[in-house]
């Protein structure tokens, strides 16, 4: 009894696994993916990012290790590397640039209130985790970086990127 007893348990035991890996499997194809959330810029400026959308290739490179190919609609490509953990993946830290544009209104003595266009780009390092739900990943991302040109830095938590599949 107890041999047909420990037998059953290893068998459930490998079916769970094997479960846990057609999971995973899943991941691999095509999706459309659109990224929201809030920056902080020079720890004063609070902005909503603009929502930038484009192509996600899942390719898996082993049981537990997918590559991610983030095809942006604004023609930049981005790559990184994504571990199974637990019931999520966690995202290998990767550089993107981040455009922000924002007005500011300033006084001046001749024509009073005005707006002018900031248009800065940032280097931001981008990390964090995603989930799996059916036909969509949910990516919850941090970014970290500065502005090229004058040195502001940004710091985005939160950043949501939703994957959905084509």
């Amino acid at each position: 009894m107890r041999k047909l007893a420990l037998f059953i348990g290893i068998i459930s035991i490998l079916l769970g696994l094997n479960a846990c890996e057609k999971s995973y499997n899943t991941l691999v194809g095509e999706y459309h993916y659109q990224v929201s959330g809030h920056v902080t810029l020079g720890g004063v400026r609070d902005l909503i990012i603009d929502h930038e959308t484009g192509s996600l290739e899942i390719i898996q490179k082993n049981a537990t290790m997918f590559m991610l190919i983030f095809f942006a609609e604004d023609g930049n490509t981005y790559t990184t590397n994504a571990t199974v953990e637990g019931e999520g993946l966690v995202l290998d830290p990767f550089y993107k640039l981040l455009p922000i544009n924002y007005y500011t209104h300033e006084s001046t003595l001749l024509s009073g209130t005005v707006s002018v266009l900031h248009e800065e780009n940032y280097q931001v390092v981008v990390y964090g985790m995603g989930e799996l739900y059916d036909d969509t990943i949910i990516f919850t991302l941090q970014y970290n970086g500065e502005e090229l040109n004058n040195g502001t830095k940004l710091i985005g938590k939160n950043i949501t990127l939703i994957a959905k599949t084509k």
